[in-house]
């Protein structure tokens, strides 16, 4: 079978996402009631169809009932035996027969060989045809059948609801319209490569702004469009579902949806900001990628250093560039990127009340990442700070 990573997929996996960054949940989440007379009725009979291996329609009956929506939207038979540990060409069996049933409706679906996209299904193979247009790849091609049709199978209407079965109610039902502001520091590619894969970008309904500095006479919507060209990656931004509007910003402050929001430029090549969000008493700085070159050192620049202080000044959270060990800076001075020492000293000098080290060097492993907390929390106890000092980890979440 071929993997399926068609547009509902992504509606799927956006709703997810949307509910992580809200912290809410999924109404998918909230397993919808199947039909149980009709239920146990088809169960029965498939029952009867053949002599099963043990307990496989149990198991059938346990995803029908207890799985979430996206589970029961075109099930790949294959990765449902091989998740239950049993054999593929009775699972196979098993599913045509409760197609036969009623329990499911099976499509073929035609798969782009390019982006591994569905691009149509179809309820009977004979509406299958060889030529077809793939608007993610924005490519035509010619479909060899036997290597670009995969069999999938979804729970029926009648015996359980699934948002699936109404695609045109799919945001609304799988999570909340999102209205959103992304702030990018700035446009090198490890901090925007991700940007094209932010599911809720393609959510009809979506209302997203992406606010970030302008490079001379090339806006924020030009340096995110050039990434997305057809050159470099196989979906532009015609293929965004929501409404996406960009804002170009310059070293100053705004609001947004009553929240201000100050911008800082700073030492790093090219044009890269950094942000201040206070809200309701409590602030947060994104101050990445800068470099705080030490006293004595032909980049120091006293002026600047008592602007960025005054920036970050109190902060209740900073999230800052901690790069280099300081036995490794010194080789990489002028790569717009700071120092452990660097960074602590500047930020007890602030009166930061925590610092969440920032941008590791790709090179570092978990245990250079610690050895970095462990210098910094023992350089602070040497300074009797009163800032704690945090090194992050994916999946961490911070309460202001």
């Amino acid at each position: 079978m071929v993997p399926e990573l068609g547009p509902e997929r992504l509606l799927a996996f956006a709703a997810a996402a949307l509910t992580i960054a809200e912290g809410g949940t999924m109404a998918n989440d909230r397993i919808q009631p199947v039909n149980e007379a009709l239920l146990d009725e088809r169960l029965a009979l498939l029952e009867k169809a053949r002599a099963w291996s043990a307990r496989l329609v149990s198991k059938l009956e346990s995803h029908v009932r207890g799985a979430p929506d996206e589970a029961l939207f075109r099930i790949n038979p294959f990765t449902f035996a091989r998740e239950r540990n049993t054999s593929e060409a009775e699972v196979i069996d098993l599913f045509l027969h409760a197609t036969a049933q009623g329990l499911f409706g099976m499509d073929w679906l035609l798969i782009c060989p390019g982006c591994s996209t569905v691009v149509e299904s179809f309820r009977s193979l004979k509406s299958v045809h060889n030529h077809y247009y793939c608007s993610f790849c924005q490519a035509h091609h010619e479909a060899a059948l036997d290597e670009y049709i995969a069999v999938a199978f979804t729970v029926s209407p009648e015996i359980r609801d699934i948002a699936f079965h109404h695609p045109e109610q799919l945001s609304a039902r799988g999570a909340p319209r999102l209205k959103a502001h992304i702030f990018i520091s700035h446009p090198h590619w490890d901090h925007i490569n991700a940007f094209p894969f932010f599911a809720p970008l393609y959510i009809p309904g979506n209302e997203i702004a992406v606010l970030g500095a302008a490079h001379g006479d090339i806006s924020m919507r030009q340096l995110i469009s050039a990434q997305m060209d057809s050159i470099y990656f196989p979906v532009t931004m015609r293929e965004f579902g929501a409404h996406v509007y960009f804002r170009n910003l310059e070293e100053g402050a705004i609001e947004v949806e009553g929240v201000r929001v100050r911008t800082k430029l700073l030492n790093h090549p090219g044009k890269c900001l950094g942000y201040r969000v206070d809200y309701n008493g409590r602030s947060m700085c994104y101050v990445t990628d800068n470099e705080l070159f030490p006293s004595g050192h032909s980049g120091y620049n006293p002026h600047y250093r008592d602007e960025l202080r005054a920036f970050v000044a109190g902060a209740d959270v900073l999230i800052s560039d901690a790069c280099y060990s300081d036995a490794e800076y010194p080789r990489k001075q002028g790569w717009g990127h700071s120092s452990v020492g660097e960074l602590v000293d500047f930020t007890d000098i602030a009166g930061v009340k925590s610092l969440h080290l920032f941008h590791h060097d790709p090179d570092q492993t978990d245990e250079d990442i610690d050895a970095k907390l462990r210098f910094a929390a023992e350089r602070l106890r040497e300074r009797k700070s009163k800032t704690a000092i945090v090194a992050p980890r994916e999946g961490d979440v911070v309460p202001l």
